[in-house]
């Protein structure tokens, strides 16, 4: 976080008690304090864990032990900006939620769609901007009606695809298993044979009686 830090409302934090796993900026920890909130020295004694790697093992231990709320640092830049504390939910750092990888290059987009969209993305752990640049993986504008569309433009030889970010080896691993069952679909199972129709014989004929011979 560059420039100078945003004021914090007096004790907004003055109900937290946050442990911190990993590196962190020196400002997040100068608004949490300015905000009255207590640090302490073990997670288990916190209401709050910040971090921003949600692949920790000191992370994944307060989650699914301790059923603590993990959180980024942004939750802090954020809450201090709108002046309340924000949800915790849309801040936290796993890296499995459905945005995750994506930033997306907001134009031509109206205030109230942009609020929207960037809520959406932020919450889902994905990434919001206005400049298209390399870091993008998405652009999204309005559409466009088909009056003023005009004739479609040509489509060049070799169009130019923006690298996307890896998917988490978790996503990886579930699209090639999506992927195998799509491609190795199960034989239908073939009914058995029944045996086979014995063709009706017409019944043997009866042996005549010859008369006795005198």
């Amino acid at each position: 976080m560059s420039g100078q830090a945003p004021r914090v409302p007096e004790e907004m934090f003055k109900e937290a008690k946050y442990y911190t796993v990993g590196d962190l900026d020196p400002q997040v920890i100068q608004l949490l304090k300015a905000g009255k909130a207590k640090e302490v020295s073990y997670s288990a004694l916190a209401s709050h864990i910040i971090s921003e790697d949600g692949d920790n093992p000191e992370v994944g231990e307060a989650r699914e032990v301790f059923d603590l709320p993990v959180v980024k640092p942004s939750w802090v830049i954020l809450s201090v900006q709108c002046g309340a504390l924000l949800p915790v939910n849309g801040f936290s750092p796993e890296s499995c939620q459905i945005f995750f990888g994506i930033t997306a290059c907001l134009s031509q987009v109206s205030p109230e769609d942009r609020s929207a969209l960037w809520a959406m993305l932020t919450f889902h752990r994905g990434g919001c901007q206005l400049n298209l640049n390399k870091k993008c993986t998405h652009l999204v504008v309005p559409p466009v009606p088909a009056a003023a569309a005009g004739p479609p433009a040509p489509v060049p030889q070799a169009p130019l695809q923006r690298p996307r970010p890896p998917l988490p080896q978790q996503h990886l691993q579930h699209l090639q298993r999506l992927q195998q069952m799509q491609q190795i679909q199960p034989a239908p199972t073939a009914q058995p044979p029944g045996p086979p129709a014995q063709a009706l014989q017409p019944p043997p004929p009866q042996a005549q009686e010859q008369p006795p011979l005198f």
